[in-house]
């Protein structure tokens, strides 16, 4: 007489196990084709991929966002001290020469290229040009000058990308930049090709061509 007791299946008699409650990792693909299980698992491993991907894309921005707090923090502070220093200081040199005040470091007009500077790098762009105009008018002989013209004219050249009309501002900006000879002058070339490039958009064309071949030359010369 036949036992009306289930019997556990055989070893290796098939894969689906009713009487297993834990599903295995083979158990998932029983019944299924080979050519389905392997779209299931190409599937399975892409959307693994995805979510591998978009942790590290998380991790990379939430890191960048923690840098950029940092560095905020650090201008706010140097933009603090540089204008303590302005208001409070503006006749204090840290390394004075008596005998060629113009070698002199550390003194007022160091101190308002890199209070502009700071202003500048933050997006304050009207405090910037505030703090340039102030060095360029106080400060004649200061070896920041041209430092100062020429991020008159890196200014307004950004803002000719969107308004044509501020391209003349900008050339003007780089013309003074000029003015002050190389080799002491280092930024000499860079505001030629800035002023030639502004004068192409201009449609001065032939100056502009004249304009890029000095670079050359000036790249060659120094």
């Amino acid at each position: 007489m036949t036992s009306s007791r289930l019997r556990p299946p055989r070893a290796g008699a098939g894969c689906c196990h009713a009487s297993v409650p834990r599903l295995r990792r083979d158990d998932r693909h029983c019944g299924i084709a080979p050519e389905a299980r392997s779209k299931a698992g190409q599937v399975v491993d892409a959307a693994t991929g995805k979510e591998a991907e978009l942790k590290a894309s998380y991790a990379a921005k939430e890191k960048a966002r923690k840098a950029g707090d940092i560095l905020k923090l650090a201008r706010d502070s140097a933009i603090k001290y540089y204008a303590m220093l302005k208001d409070k200081f503006p006749d204090w040199c840290q390394d004075p020469n008596d005998a060629d005040p113009t070698k002199s470091t550390g003194c007022g007009d160091e101190v308002l290229y890199y209070l502009a500077y700071e202003y500048e790098q933050g997006g304050e762009y009207d405090k910037a040009r505030d703090v340039y105009g102030e060095l360029i008018d106080n400060h004649k002989n200061s070896k920041y000058i041209p430092n100062a013209f020429l991020a008159f004219g890196e200014l307004y050249f950004q803002q000719a990308q969107g308004d044509p009309a501020f391209w003349a501002t900008a050339a003007v900006a780089y013309k003074n930049v000029l003015k002050y000879d190389p080799p002491d002058n280092k930024l000499w070339g860079y505001a030629q090709y800035k002023l030639s490039y502004v004068q192409w958009n201009q449609g001065f064309f032939k100056e502009a061509v004249v304009g890029f071949k000095s670079v050359i030359d000036f790249g060659q010369k120094f």
